[in-house]
């Protein structure tokens, strides 16, 4: 009987032994049996193996296997066979292989096929669609991509979601969300952290440098992060209070496109674009555009503002361990009447007799302009070591014509003095930036 059992074999237990020219269990072997009865399939493995087969039982009847394709020791190969079976396998010290029920609540009994699962464990980022409030790393304190909870120093970030929620176009709509910070003189020109005066800000981790006059534009502004108390060991000359550090956005190479439109009191207008994407197929070149204009008038008499912004922006891969980036921005503000305050001999402002009254005059302005040009360019050694070289060109001129009332005069009138700026056009400030950084540990 060809089927017979040859010594005593129960029916519930198959006992096979690997010949003795055939390939240790720890081996791995390429298999390719198919799919369908767990006895052929069984049977295919222990040819395949070369494991001496020496019989059948019922142990098999009317049980499936998926069957084997790729590379597999042979205990894998037993434990892939006979997955979801209820049957289990034992190899003894002689490498005897025997087959036999699973007891009943072991863990070859419920044993299930492998599952691939897919998904993002964490969010990007740098994803535009990332819509989490918390960020677990910041750059600012160690220059380096370390989690804030391992950070020495009180960090605060305000992410992109925040500033999207908020509709927050001006430094002190994006500020007034860390504590320890306040808006001082020149509305949102100037701040004070932790009782110190900020008027220099850094972008990007370097320093931009801008006249006394100049507000900060928010449309290509990814989050804001704070540093409270001393930074020079890392930034040199810094107030003590703390650092303001804008972190612009950068090209992606996913598509992504936003328009926004805003409408406000006062005649408020404002337009937000925002494009980036890959430019070749193998993304080592990407871009991004940021585009914003603003249009407001004010509750005081012929006062407003008016705001032109563009910001083109390209990331060249180098290579899969150097990467530079190109930046140029153009920025043109121009406030039309800014209303001034009138002050008493005590400091005290004198109550106007209107909130719309504005002591200066209808053809007074200020216009700030910059255009920036900024290359910047990466190289990373290895896990720990990194070289960052950066250069900045900005060219600022400002042009200013305004009447500033001083003082109240006994007879109830006000006071005026007339301040011009850049009548010839010669008044600018050009500033340039280089900097060298190795950063390692």
């Amino acid at each position: 009987m060809s089927q017979a059992i040859q010594g005593i074999l129960l029916a519930s237990a198959l006992t096979a032994s690997v010949a003795a020219h055939g390939e240790e269990t720890t081996n791995r072997k390429s298999y390719h049996i198919s799919g369908g009865s767990l006895g052929q399939a069984l049977s295919q493995f222990a040819r395949d193996a070369g494991i001496l087969f020496t019989g059948e039982s019922t142990l098999t009847d009317g049980k499936t296997s998926k069957g084997l394709d790729g590379e597999y020791t042979v205990e894998e190969g037993f434990r892939k066979l006979l997955a979801g079976s209820g049957l289990t396998y034992t190899i003894a010290d002689d490498n005897s292989v025997a087959i036999k029920v699973a007891e009943t609540g072991s863990d070859a009994a419920s044993t299930l096929p492998a599952v691939k699962v897919l998904g993002k464990a964490a969010y990007d980022l740098n994803d535009p669609y990332n819509t989490d409030y918390n960020r677990t790393q910041s750059s600012t304190a160690t220059k380096t991509d370390t989690p804030i909870m391992q950070t020495p120093m009180s960090v605060k970030v305000v992410p992109q979601q925040v500033l999207k929620d908020q509709q927050a176009v001006t430094m002190d709509q994006a500020l007034r969300n860390v504590s320890g910070v306040v808006n001082g003189s020149g509305i949102d020109k100037q701040f004070f952290v932790r009782g110190f005066d900020v008027w220099n800000y850094y972008r990007d981790g370097y320093p931009f440098a801008n006249n006394a006059y100049h507000t900060e534009e928010m449309a290509n502004v990814d989050r804001v992060e704070v540093l409270k108390g001393p930074g020079s060991i890392l930034y040199g000359r810094a107030e003590p209070g703390g650092i303001i550090n804008f972190v612009t956005k950068q090209p992606l190479d996913t598509p992504y496109y936003s328009l926004r439109q805003q409408f406000g009191s006062y005649d408020h207008y404002r337009t937000d674009i925002d494009a980036t994407g890959p430019l070749t197929k193998n993304k080592d070149l990407a871009y991004r555009v940021n585009f914003a204009y603003q249009t407001n008038d004010s509750i005081a008499n012929y006062a407003g503002q008016e705001r032109v912004f563009a910001a083109p922006m390209l990331r060249w891969n180098i290579s899969d361990k150097t990467v530079s980036t190109f930046k140029l921005e153009y920025s043109d503000i121009k406030t039309k009447a800014a209303p001034q305050l009138l002050l008493n001999a005590n400091g005290q402002q004198v109550p106007y007799q209107s909130r719309r009254l504005n002591l200066s005059e209808p053809w007074a302005y200020t216009n700030d302009q910059y255009v920036l040009f900024s290359m910047n360019t990466a190289h990373q050694f290895n896990e720990n070591w990194s070289l960052r070289h950066r250069f900045n060109a900005s060219f600022a001129p400002e042009t200013i014509r305004y009447i500033r009332p001083i003082s109240l005069g006994a007879n109830g009138l006000v006071n005026r003095a007339r301040f011009a700026q850049n009548i010839d056009g010669n008044d600018y400030v050009n500033n340039f930036y280089n900097s060298l950084e190795l950063t390692g540990w």
